[in-house]
């Protein structure tokens, strides 16, 4: 199985070392709908209602106190165990090990994980596991190949927690543009997504010409919405990887090592963080329960061997970011529901 090397270059610098509803409600913004601007305030781990424990990527999937603590792995002997994401309840994460399985462990580790769907041919890579609001269902990214060479699709699919079931949310039968990093609508109905568009349809293909944020129905009866999108080339690890607040319409994504907040029609776009993207990073973002504030993968230095990512809180409203679990090393981080 071949991935592409953007894909890989994504996985390897971010290692362990280096409720909406059908009304679409707005986020109360006064700063972007032009009113008077918020103040800014810098959020810190107990501001940020939730649960106590940070789920994230080491080498293994782990979970941690949000004030730091000794970890807990949960992915048992797995190797390449990545992208993990919290059940609505809390009581279960999920996560893909080496692109080639979904798997469910209980998040107090007290069970071994549990495959819930593999990843077999035509298909060569799933990875992004996403939850839906209601737990019966988990988005995946995919990618398929008919020749081990080529890309000949890429799909959205939601796979039915009880049975294992998969079904066909969004897909891009052009073998350049890949799908990845799904998320779920706080009412379910919808996913926000995002979509590079690669230099040529080969599995090893490096160069990213385009990138973009989309926003479909979860129920495929629609064609995708581009909110955010920007050409290329791109480098570095900074991947959109956009998450949506449960509790309103709002969307955080990630551009030029820095965050951004949207709405789901794209428009009110504005910045979150304001780092060099060279020295320092932010990426990876999702909100936390609260939506009040956004947790992301903060890294100093030029993703060499010596730097070591951590996870950050700071305000929707701005502010100055404040660290997360004591600086444990870690990367994807969320905060428990």
């Amino acid at each position: 199985m071949q991935t592409p090397l953007w894909l890989l270059a994504v996985l390897l610098v971010t290692g362990p070392t280096a409720c909406a509803s059908a009304d679409s409600r707005r986020p109360s913004d006064p700063e972007a709908t032009g009113g008077a601007p918020t103040a800014s305030r810098s959020a810190t781990a107990r501001e940020t209602a939730g649960d106590d424990r940070v789920l994230y990527q080491g080498a293994g999937i782990f979970v941690v106190p949000r004030d730091g603590g000794s970890p807990t792995r949960l992915s048992g002997g797995l190797a390449g165990a990545e992208h993990p994401d919290w059940s609505p309840d809390g009581a279960t994460v999920v996560f893909e090990s080496e692109f080639a399985g979904v798997y469910r462990a209980a998040a107090d580790g007290s069970a071994a994980p549990r495959r819930l769907w593999s990843c077999s041919r035509p298909c060569v890579s799933v990875h992004d596991a996403a939850w839906s609001p209601d737990g019966t269902e988990i988005a995946v990214a995919v990618a398929e190949s008919r020749d081990d060479v080529h890309t000949s699709r890429s799909a959205v699919l939601s796979i039915d927690v009880a049975s294992g079931a998969a079904r066909t949310v969004v897909a891009d039968r052009s073998g350049r543009r890949w799908l990845f990093a799904p998320r779920w609508s706080g009412d379910g109905r919808r996913l926000v997504l995002e979509r590079d568009t690669f230099a040529s349809r080969r599995l090893d293909e490096g160069r990213v010409l385009e990138v973009a944020v989309l926003v479909v129905s979860a129920r495929g009866r629609s064609v995708p919405r581009e909110i955010a999108g920007w050409a290329g080339p791109v480098a570095g690890p900074g991947a959109p990887a956009p998450d949506w607040d449960r509790r309103r319409d709002l969307i955080v994504y990630t551009r030029d090592d820095n965050l951004r907040l949207v709405w789901p029609d794209g428009s009110h776009d504005r910045a979150l963080t304001d780092v060099d993207g060279d020295t320092e990073h932010a990426i990876q973002p999702t909100f936390t329960p609260d939506g009040r504030s956004v947790v992301f993968t903060h890294v100093t230095g030029r993703f060499d061997v010596d730097d070591r990512p951590t996870a950050a809180v700071i305000s929707v409203d701005g502010g100055e970011p404040a660290p997360l679990a004591a600086g444990v090393s870690m990367t994807h981080p969320r905060l428990g529901p």
